[in-house]
């Protein structure tokens, strides 16, 4: 039998606007002091393992954070377009207290069923699954029985564990991940297992 292949999804670190508590999706923000600071202490939980290929969305935040937890291990970053973030549409960069009523009933259906809300302008939960899978599936398939880390977002991470381990999309609304959040997943023949959910770091990871 082969053995599994073991994937770690990890969010990246602070941004500005993430403490500024402003809808970030598609911009191109970089790491604050404070995510720079999240990344190196992974990059110390995890200096112990060892991936065999490293995927990360091309935004600046994410390609930061895989820089530094992968730190002078001999690896090449590759890039997937498809782990970007969500497009957040009209809210990009913007703050709760700045969008208009009609924006607010957005919000209000998101809470109550995300599955059928488009942000507008922007992109749905189905369209930014399909995405990820169409991207991200592929690439483990490639790279069966090996160990994976993926850096991405929030939206985009969550979207993935769903498809993988078969919850319906409006479950998501019971996930959070914070940043440097870190999820495993073990890729089986027959079966996807979670064995660990947004582990922040305070201690090494398994």
């Amino acid at each position: 039998m082969s053995e599994p292949t073991r994937i770690h999804l990890l969010r990246h670190g602070l941004t500005e606007w993430n403490e500024l508590r402003r809808f970030q999706g598609r911009s191109n923000i970089p790491l604050n002091d404070k995510g720079i600071a999240q990344a190196e202490r992974v990059a110390e939980a995890l200096s112990q393992v060892e991936w065999d290929v490293v995927f990360s969305s091309p935004l600046e935040r994410a390609m930061q954070t895989a820089r530094i937890v992968v730190g002078n291990r001999a690896l090449d970053i590759q890039q997937v377009e498809g782990l970007v973030e969500m497009d957040l549409g009209a809210l990009e960069g913007r703050m709760l207290a700045e969008l208009s009523d009609d924006e607010r009933g957005v919000l209000t259906q998101w809470r109550a069923k995300p599955s059928l809300v488009s942000m507008p302008g922007g992109e749905g939960l189905a369209e930014v699954q399909e995405r990820v899978v169409e991207s991200l599936v592929p690439l483990i398939e490639e790279h069966r029985s090996k160990r994976i880390l993926v850096v991405g977002h929030a939206f985009s991470l969550l979207t993935y564990i769903c498809a993988a381990i078969e919850l319906e999309l409006d479950q998501l609304r019971s996930l959070f991940l914070d940043p440097v959040g870190l999820t495993t997943l073990e890729v089986h023949s027959d079966r996807v297992l979670l064995r660990g959910f947004n582990h922040v770091v305070d201690g090494p990871y398994q």
